[in-house]
């Protein structure tokens, strides 16, 4: 049906003729799927196989992600492009764009902190308010994307 490569096979590949085997797992052996000693095998039975100790695998966000781009968000992409361009013929690519843009919210935020203590709190409402960081009176910064 489909090839196992070794990047996605949960156990090893079977060669032709060989007998499916229920493998009980011990602690600690979810990445040495391969190697003897390591677990247990037992001919198939029609008891469920039982996983003691074993660790299911933990799904975190890879270093590498991709974007729907909506209408909205290619145009989102345009104007940054346009203010992180060094001149008009400079076309910044989007992880540049992206970087940008996180470094500006995340430094907005703490000049606001900074500015509570010597500046009137209206001011900084009038000044730094936007639909992404939304400035409560004398109150607190909250984010209104989430």
């Amino acid at each position: 049906m489909y090839h196992q490569t070794p990047m996605y096979a949960h156990y090893p590949a079977r060669t032709v003729g060989e007998v499916h085997r229920n493998r009980t797992r011990t602690p600690g052996d979810f990445h040495d799927l391969g190697s003897e000693g390591s677990a247990t095998d037992k001919e198939s039975t029609s008891q469920q196989p039982q996983f003691r100790g074993f660790r299911t695998p933990v799904h975190t966000m890879t270093s590498r992600t991709s974007l729907k781009l909506t209408d909205e968000r290619k145009r989102l992409f345009e104007k940054a492009s346009e203010i992180v361009a060094a001149d008009e013929t400079d076309d910044p690519p989007r992880s540049v764009v992206l970087d940008a843009a996180l470094t500006h919210l995340i430094e907005s935020k703490e000049n606001i902190e900074k500015a509570r203590g010597d500046v009137d709190p209206t001011t900084i409402q009038e000044v730094a308010n936007t639909s992404v960081l939304g400035l409560r009176y004398r109150t607190r910064v909250e984010s209104r994307w989430r």
